[in-house]
C-alpha cells in the first residue's frame, strides 16, 4: 500500500480550510484562520501583500472605490508548498441606514415553528413587521435535531458578510429535563454575503463534555482580539451523575471562521457572584456602545422580589469597556428591567437589543413566554446604558404574534431594497 506523505494531507487540508472561508470568486472579506499546524503536521504561512494579509489571518481591505488586490498565499508543510491565488475586494461605499431584518424562530405546537424565520420591518419603523417568504421558514434545519430556536445574526466588521448562529434544540420532542442534561453541544451556523442566499448548514461542535445543552448562541465582533466572541448558555456537570442540574452559567469562545473555535471558558457565573446565586443565567446579548459594551442577562439579582416576596428571574443589565474585562469588574446597571417596565408583568426572557437607525434612542424586545405563547415585547431607552426602559404601548406595535427570541439586524439602503424587493416578499 503507497504511503500518503503527511505533508500531502496536511497542504490537502488547509486547502479546504482556506477554500471554505473564501466568498465566491476566491474572494477574501474578513480575517481568516490559518492554522499553525493541521494533524501533527507543522505549518507555515506565506503571503505576497502581508500588509494585506498577513501571514498570521489579519486581513486589511483596501479602501471603497479602490481597485481589488490580488494576494498570493503560500502554505508550506515538511518542505512542500501550496499556492494559492486570492481577491481581497475594497471595503462597501458607506450607506445611510434604513429598514431592519428580524431573524427569529416562530413557537408553535405544529412542526415547523422551530426552524429560522426572516422578518422584514415596514419601512424604517422598528416597530412594524412583515413576516418573508409567505410565513415560511428561510432555514431548516437538517442536522443534529432537526430544530432550532434562539437564531442570532451578525454583521462582520467590513460590513458586507453575514453569519447567523442558532440552538440546536426540539423542544416539543424533548423533555425539558433531558434538554439541560443531555442536550446538543453543537451550534448551527449559515453564511451569507447578501442576506438572500445562504450557504450550507455548519453543525459544530463548541461545548466541551460537561456541558448539559448549548443554549442561545450569539456572536458580536471584538476588536481587541481580531476575531468573533460568540457566548452561549451551558450547565456544566462535574460528573456522570447529572440528577441534579447546576446553575447555568454563560459561556465563550473565540472564532473567525465560524468552523474553529478556541477552547470555551465560562464568561459569566453566578455561582461566583454573591448578588446572583440564586439562580443560573439565560440568553445573554451584548449591545456595543460609544464607550464599552452592556450585556443585558436572564437571572435571578439579590434583593429583586416580585409582588408576592419571591425571587425575581427577569433581566439586568450590567457595563464595561471591553468584553474581557473580568467578571467583577462590570458594573452593574439596572435590574428586573422589564417587570420595573411594566409594573409586574411577566414572565420575559431572550431579550435582543438594537439602536435605532435613527440613532434617536435603542429597542429592546423581550420575549413574554408562556403555555400560549405570547412573543417580543418592546421596550424603549434613550440611553442604553442607563436602566430609563419603558413598556411600548402595544398600539404602537405591530409584530406577528409568536416571534420569538432572535435578532435584529439594522440594514443599509441597498440591503433593504434588495430584501423588500425580492421573491421572499411576494
Amino acid at each position: 500500500m503507497k504511503n500518503t506523505h503527511p505533508g500531502t494531507e496536511a497542504l490537502r487540508s488547509a486547502s479546504l480550510l482556506l477554500d471554505r472561508q473564501l466568498s465566491p470568486g476566491r474572494r477574501v472579506k474578513g480575517a481568516l484562520h490559518l492554522p499553525g499546524a493541521i494533524g501533527g503536521t507543522t505549518l507555515t504561512w506565506e503571503t505576497s501583500h502581508p500588509d494585506v494579509v498577513g501571514p498570521d489571518g489579519r486581513v486589511r481591505r483596501p479602501d471603497a472605490g479602490s481597485p481589488p488586490i490580488e494576494v498570493t498565499l503560500t502554505v508550506g508543510a515538511t518542505g512542500m508548498q501550496d499556492v494559492h491565488v486570492v481577491t481581497v475586494p475594497p471595503l462597501p461605499s458607506p450607506e445611510p441606514l434604513f429598514g431592519y431584518l428580524l431573524v427569529h424562530f416562530v413557537e408553535s405546537r405544529e412542526d415547523g415553528g422551530e426552524q429560522i424565520f426572516f422578518s422584514l420591518s415596514d419601512g424604517d419603523d422598528p416597530l412594524r413587521w412583515r413576516r418573508m417568504n409567505q410565513g415560511r421558514p428561510l432555514l431548516v434545519s437538517k442536522e443534529g435535531t432537526g430544530a432550532l430556536r434562539d437564531p442570532h445574526i451578525v454583521r462582520s466588521p467590513e460590513g458586507d458578510r453575514f453569519f447567523i448562529v442558532a440552538t440546536d434544540l426540539h423542544v416539543h420532542t424533548t423533555d425539558w429535563a433531558d434538554a439541560v442534561r443531555s442536550g446538543s453541544r453543537h451550534i448551527e451556523i449559515w453564511r451569507s454575503d447578501d442576506l438572500l442566499e445562504w450557504g450550507e448548514q455548519r453543525h459544530v461542535l463548541v461545548s466541551g463534555e460537561a456541558a448539559g445543552m448549548t443554549w442561545a448562541p450569539e456572536a458580536i465582533w471584538d476588536d481587541t482580539a481580531d476575531a468573533y466572541f460568540v457566548h452561549w448558555t451551558s450547565c456544566l456537570y462535574e460528573s456522570a451523575d447529572r440528577t441534579h442540574v447546576p446553575h447555568s452559567k454563560i459561556l465563550g469562545a473565540y472564532t473567525r471562521d465560524f468552523w474553529h473555535f478556541s477552547e470555551p471558558r465560562v464568561w459569566i457565573d453566578p455561582d461566583l457572584d454573591p448578588s446572583l446565586a440564586g439562580a443560573g443565567l439565560l440568553d445573554a446579548t451584548i449591545a456595543r456602545t460609544a464607550n464599552g459594551y452592556v450585556r443585558f442577562v436572564k437571572g435571578e439579582v439579590a434583593g429583586d422580589l416580585d409582588e408576592l416576596g419571591q425571587p425575581l428571574g427577569d433581566v439586568f443589565a450590567e457595563g464595561a469597556p471591553t468584553l474581557g474585562t473580568p467578571a467583577k469588574q462590570w458594573e452593574r446597571i439596572g435590574s428586573a428591567l422589564t417587570f420595573r417596565a411594566t409594573g409586574g408583568h411577566r414572565p420575559y426572557e431572550g431579550p435582543l437589543i438594537f439602536r435605532r437607525n435613527s440613532g434617536d434612542g435603542w429597542l429592546m424586545f423581550a420575549d413574554h413566554f408562556g403555555p400560549d405563547f405570547h412573543g417580543y415585547v418592546p421596550f424603549a431607552n434613550a440611553d442604553v446604558t442607563t436602566d430609563a426602559w419603558r413598556c411600548v404601548p402595544a398600539a404602537e406595535t405591530d409584530i406577528p404574534p409568536n416571534t420569538k427570541h432572535g435578532a435584529v439586524l439594522p440594514l443599509r439602503v441597498s440591503e433593504y431594497e434588495r430584501l423588500a424587493g425580492s421573491a421572499l416578499m411576494r
